[in-house]
C-alpha cells in the first residue's frame, strides 16, 4: 500500500470526535462479541500478531519499527510505567517528548482493551476512563454464563509501549493513535474501547 493508503486510517481531531463517545459501551458490548467469536474459531489475533500490524503501520508512515514493545507494569507503585526508561535504548532519541508513545492495554484473555497515546497509562477508575467503561462493559455481560466473558479483566502486568522516534511534521501523536486504532480495526483486530483512539 502507498502511504495515503495508511493515512485514510487517522480521524481528524476536533469536535468530530466528540460525537462519537455516546456510542462508547454499545461498541464495547459489540467488540466483546467480536473478540468471544474470533477466540471460539481459533482466530483471535495474538499480541505477536498485532505487533505486527503496529509495526507495518509505523513503517509505512516512515515512523520506524519498534522492537519489543512489552513493558512490564510496576506492582504497589502511582507511576507504574517508567515513561523515561522507554527512551533510553532508543538512537538519536535526545531530546525527545516522552510523550511520544503509543500504548496498547489488553485484558487477561488477550482482547485489546484500549489504544492510547501519551504518559496517561492507569489501571484505576479514578482516573482511567477506560477502566470505568471495562466496568460497564462487564456489567452489561454478566448475564453471560460463559466463563471467557470473566476474563475481561484488565491485564496490569504488560502493556505494548511504541515509541514515535519520526513523527511526520504534518501529524500529531494523537493522529498515530488514530491511525494505529483505526488500522488495528480494518484488520479485523477488536478493540473494546472502541473509540478511544479516536476520541
Amino acid at each position: 500500500m502507498k502511504l495515503d493508503d495508511f493515512r485514510m486510517y487517522i480521524v481528524p481531531s476536533g469536535n468530530s470526535r466528540k460525537k462519537l463517545s455516546r456510542l462508547r459501551v454499545e461498541m464495547s458490548v459489540v467488540q466483546a462479541k467480536k473478540a468471544k467469536e474470533l477466540h471460539d474459531c481459533g482466530k483471535l489475533p495474538d499480541r505477536e500478531k498485532i505487533i505486527s500490524l503496529v509495526n507495518e503501520y509505523l513503517v509505512a508512515l516512515k515512523i520506524g519499527e519498534v522492537k519489543n514493545p512489552e513493558v512490564s507494569v510496576r506492582k504497589g507503585v502511582d507511576r507504574r510505567i517508567k515513561y523515561s526508561k522507554i527512551w533510553e535504548n532508543i538512537k538519536n532519541s535526545e531530546g525527545r517528548n516522552k510523550r511520544d508513545i503509543v500504548w496498547l492495554k489488553f485484558t487477561r484473555n488477550g482482547v485489546v482493551e484500549v489504544v492510547g497515546t501519551s504518559c496517561d497509562i492507569y489501571f484505576d477508575e479514578e482516573r482511567s476512563s477506560t477502566e470505568k467503561l471495562m466496568n460497564e462493559l462487564r456489567e452489561r455481560l454478566n448475564d453471560k454464563t460463559d466463563e471467557w466473558y470473566k476474563g475481561l479483566e484488565t491485564d496490569d502486568k504488560e502493556v505494548l509501549i511504541f515509541p514515535l522516534r519520526n513523527i511526520p511534521n504534518e501529524l500529531g501523536r494523537a493522529d498515530i493513535e488514530s491511525g494505529i486504532g483505526n488500522y488495528l480495526i480494518s484488520k479485523g483486530v477488536p478493540i473494546l474501547n472502541y473509540f478511544s483512539h479516536n476520541l
